[in-house]
């Protein structure tokens, strides 16, 4: 080695190699309610095409009034 230098350091960087990590699982929750769930009954269907019928005549005559 030629007189008044100093050998070069190395800098040697380690790179960790990858790991897989998986997260634990979410569990979603909802508060508990003591409600009651009420079903509709047979009686309460009865009619609901002729209901919907008569929505939509009462939209289609608001629209109507609406662009006159």
């Amino acid at each position: 080695m030629p007189e008044g230098r100093q050998p070069a350091v190395q800098h040697v960087v380690t790179v960790p190699p990858p790991v897989m990590t998986v997260p634990p699982p979410v569990v979603h929750t909802v508060p508990f309610g003591n409600e009651q769930i009420y079903h509709v009954g047979p009686s309460e269907c009865l009619g609901i095409e002729e209901r919907m019928e008569d929505f939509q005549n009462q939209f289609q005559e608001m629209q109507r009034e609406i662009k006159a």
